[in-house]
Formats: structure tokens, C-alpha cells, sequence
């Protein structure tokens, strides 16, 4: 039975019913059967098995804003929590991210809204700490000085792989078999293209097609581009795609330019973006290869007689996979995806955790690494294991990132509180190495706990555990070394907390 007070109808394509037929369709359902009905000039949205859906802008607002504020009462509720930046990121992932996955595997959400997210969750990480660490750090895997917090818009595409896998494998078991026939149907349509994998893999061609917005492969294609940024085509290639297939893609895709100005002359032109391969070459029967076609043979023979041009002057060539003999009269576009390798590693097996490391597309990863060569990964996977007040870890994460608060740094920010850079025991100036270790007010503190826990440390090194250079580094990260068993909490008197830490 259907409740039907409890039903919604609303029309797939989004608009109004003007058709005859599509009004009586509505006037049965509102009248007859007792139904709502929603549409574009309804206010906020629904939603269907948890996802939202809406037909226009305002009713996106709606949803933005709700969901935004949810994730802001979230972040209010946890921010009590005593822990460490760790713990906060953990907290981030588990107890409030965790309600998008969900919903950006299929509803792309605008890139502004996604920046707000992020500031609410970067500011709930960093809550009470100056100096901040730098945003992209927060992101990379702990054994390179991040938090692992997981950036959504890597998520996003991440999550895009479970219908990506389906469609370059033309496996549809992974997915529901409507929602398969009508992926590859509309990519066909929507590009006027034989095959639906093409579209995918080739950002050329895309160029002229009929999707519009945020549409349902706009997440994929942002996914797959981001994934050829590391598998270009112009690496060896073990099998080659065979000469039918090769006319069936945009001419732009077989071409290689010798600079970029060459490029931008062919690039910037609407009618050689559109134009695909077998409007200017065919099979040559006698080498099995690809030939020009004549300048009677092509609809435009201006653009042909420039590729022969440029060939001749030698700047432009056929990319290394155009030059093949395999006359299979097929598509076959297995070769394309089988480039689709990061570090000799098939991407499409890769689990999320390594896939989002190729999305988050950070040039420098190794942040951690960048201001302490000395921490391995073994000792970074001690330090978060270790059991310590979550101040002492913060004082400590925060000192290999080099984002100590002294007086000094803080003084740098012209911040309304600080007046100088003067510490206040002494008056001498206060970098990193004279708050934490060097004030000769901090003598006494120092020296009891070199003699009573680490009595290896001599007393005219207490500055090595600052940085992390000493040559018994590994008491430093580690909670048992040799004979010893170090607390952790050790190196962080109380009394540093004064600086908010």
C-alpha cells in the first residue's frame, strides 16, 4: 500500500508541466491522488534514500545552509574536548565529515560551500592555537607530519571511483544496472561519441557537449583528469590502441606540439577542437597506418593543408601511440585505461586511502619532513601512539613544524596584545629555542629532568630536543630505547603552558 500523504511527486526533468499531458499528470496527483507535488517554484528541497534534491538555485541555498549550520552546531558541541590537534582530527573525521560521504557521492556541492566546510573544520582543529600550521599539512598521512585529516574535495572524488571503476571496466556488477545503461547512454548522447569511455579518459573530448552545471559526471571527469595529471599518454606505451580506434578521437588527442605557442594556435580554435581524427586521416591500406587525407576528401581542408604544414616544419608529430599497425576493426580502448598507472600501480585497484593521496595533488608531501629530516616514519608512528596530556603533544607537534608561539613570531604578526618581543622572566629576546629551553630561568627545571629521566642528555644540551638533532634522537619519539623508558610528557614543563599552547 502507498501512504499517499506521505508521498512527494515532482517531475524528473526539473521544470514545469506545459504540455497538456503533463498538466493533467499534475492535476491528478495534487487532486485526485492527494499527493504534494514539487517543483522548481517550491521552496527548500527533499530528499530521496538520505540524497537532497533540488530544481533551482534558491532551493540549493536552502539545503546549503542547513547543512552548514548542522556542521557548525557539530563543531560547537566537540569543541569542548580536551585533545590534542591528533584527537581533533580524528574527531573531524569520525564525528562530522563523515554525514557528507554520503551525500557528495552523487550531489556535487559548489566549490565556495566547500571552503566554508573546510575554514569551519581547520578552525575547529586549530581551536585556541597560534601560530596555525599551514593548511595543506593537516591533510597529509601522520607518518609525514600531518594530522590525516580528510580533505572533501579529494573525498569526492575518491567516493566518484566506485562508478569510474564500472564504466572503464564495462562491469556493471558494482552498481545498480539502470543506473549503468543510463550512465553510458547519456555519455554517448551527450557527446556524440561511439564509445562512453572516451569522454571519460579525454578531457579534448568533452569540448561542445550538452551537460550543463553541476551534472552527474561533473565529479568523474574532475576525478579522472586529476589522475591523468600523473599518467600522461606520452609515456611508453606496452600495447598500442589499434587504428580504428584511433579515429574515433578528437584530432587534438594524436597531436603533439613542439612548444606551447604552437599549441595555443591550433588549441584556441573552435573548429579543430571539435574536429576528430577521421576528418583529416584515414587508413592507409598498403602500410596500415595513419595517412592525411587529400584536400578534396575533407570538409575542412584549410585545417588539413595547416597539419600538413606544421608535420613538415617538424612542429608537430603524431603522439607515440598514433604510430601503429594494429588494423583490428574494433574500439578498443583497454590500452588508454590500462595507462592509467601511478608508480607502476594500476589506479583503478588502488584502495582510498592511496587514491585520496593522488587527489589531495600536493606538490611538496613531505611537509613534516621538510623542517625535520631526522623523525622516520617509524618514530612519527611512536609519537602518535605514545600516551601524553594533549598539550604536550601540541607543544611538541607544533615545534617540529616550526610554528612555535614566541614572543618573537608573535611580535613579527603586529598582533594587538604582544608589545614587544621581549620574554618576560628575562627580558632577553624570545625566539622558539629561549622559551622552550635556553632561559636561564629555565635552568632548574632542565636540569631536574635530565638528571631524573633522561640522565644520557648532558647539561649543555637541553636545546637538542628542540630541535630534534640529537645523536640519541631516538629517546626523543620513541617510548622505550635501550634500557630506558622515557614519559613523554617529560620534556614540556608544566609551567610553558603560561604561552597558550
Amino acid at each position: 500500500m502507498i501512504n499517499y500523504d506521505k508521498s512527494v511527486a515532482f517531475p524528473l526533468h526539473g521544470g514545469r508541466m506545459t504540455s497538456q499531458t503533463g498538466g493533467l499528470i499534475q492535476d491528478h496527483a495534487t487532486n485526485n491522488l492527494k499527493i504534494k507535488w514539487y517543483g522548481s517554484t517550491s521552496k527548500g528541497f527533499i530528499k530521496y534514500l538520505g540524497y537532497p534534491i533540488w530544481f533551482c538555485n534558491q532551493q540549493r541555498d536552502v539545503y546549503i545552509a542547513k547543512l552548514l549550520g548542522d556542521i557548525t552546531t557539530a563543531v560547537e558541541r566537540l569543541a569542548a574536548r580536551q585533545v590534542s590537534l591528533y584527537g581533533r582530527a580524528n574527531i573531524a573525521n569520525t564525528m562530522i565529515l563523515p554525514r557528507l560521504w554520503h551525500v557528495i557521492r552523487i550531489v556535487s556541492l559548489p566549490k565556495d560551500t566547500v571552503k566554508k566546510i573546510a575554514s569551519i573544520i581547520y578552525q575547529f582543529v586549530m581551536s585556541g592555537l597560534y601560530r596555525p600550521l599551514k593548511g595543506n599539512s593537516l591533510f597529509l598521512p601522520r607518518y609525514q607530519g600531518g594530522l590525516g585529516l580528510l580533505d572533501i574535495m579529494a573525498q569526492q572524488k575518491v567516493l566518484q571511483f566506485r562508478y569510474l571503476n564500472a564504466l572503464l571496466t564495462e562491469n556493471s556488477n558494482n552498481i545498480p544496472g539502470l543506473t549503468y545503461r543510463l550512465l553510458v547512454d547519456y555519455l554517448k548522447m551527450s557527446h556524440d561519441s561511439p564509445s562512453h569511455i572516451i569522454p571519460i579518459l579525454l578531457q579534448t573530448a568533452r569540448y561542445k557537449n550538452q551537460l550543463r552545471g553541476f551534472h552527474p559526471y561533473y565529479m568523474m571527469f574532475e576525478a579522472i583528469d586529476t589522475c591523468m595529471k600523473h599518467s600522461p599518454l606520452s609515456l611508453a606505451w606496452p600495447v598500442k590502441p589499434n587504428v580504428m580506434t584511433l579515429l574515433s578521437l578528437p584530432v587534438l588527442e594524436i597531436l603533439d606540439f613542439d612548444n606551447e605557442e604552437v599549441a595555443m594556435g591550433y588549441t584556441s580554435r573552435d573548429s579543430i577542437r571539435e574536429s576528430k581524427v577521421h576528418d583529416f586521416f584515414h587508413i592507409d591500406q598498403e602500410t596500415s597506418t595513419l595517412q592525411l587525407k587529400s584536400r578534396s576528401e575533407c570538409k575542412r581542408p584549410n585545417i588539413r593543408n595547416q597539419i600538413e604544414r606544421g608535420r613538415l616544419c617538424g612542429n608537430i608529430k603524431l603522439k607515440s601511440f598514433a604510430d601503429t599497425r594494429n588494423m583490428e576493426a574494433h574500439l578498443d580502448l583497454q590500452p588508454f585505461i590500462a595507462m592509467l598507472n601511478y608508480q607502476d600501480r594500476p589506479m583503478l585497484r588502488m584502495a582510498n586511502k592511496d587514491l585520496r593521496s593522488i587527489m589531495l595533488d600536493i606538490h611538496n608531501l613531505d611537509v613534516g619532513r621538510k623542517f625535520n629530516h631526522t623523525i622516520s616514519k617509524a618514530q612519527w608512528k611512536h609519537f602518535y601512539h605514545q600516551n601524553m596530556h594533549h598539550s604536550v603533544r601540541n607543544v611538541w607537534y607544533r615545534m617540529i613544524h616550526k610554528q612555535c608561539p614566541s614572543k618573537s613570531a608573535l611580535f613579527v604578526r603586529r598582533l594587538r596584545n604582544v608589545e614587544d618581543d621581549k620574554c618576560t622572566l628575562c627580558n632577553d629576546t624570545e625566539d622558539a629555542k629561549h622559551l622552550m629551553v635556553s632561559c636561564p630561568h629555565k635552568n632548574d627545571i632542565w636540569s631536574n629532568i635530565q638528571s631524573t629521566s633522561i640522565p644520557i642528555y648532558s647539561q649543555s644540551e637541553p636545546e637538542a630536543i628542540l630541535h630534534l638533532q640529537s645523536r640519541h634522537q631516538d629517546y626523543n619519539l620513541r617510548p622505550v630505547c635501550c634500557h630506558h623508558s622515557y614519559d613523554m610528557e617529560i620534556p614540556a614543563p608544566t609551567y610553558v603552558r603560561r604561552n597558550a599552547f
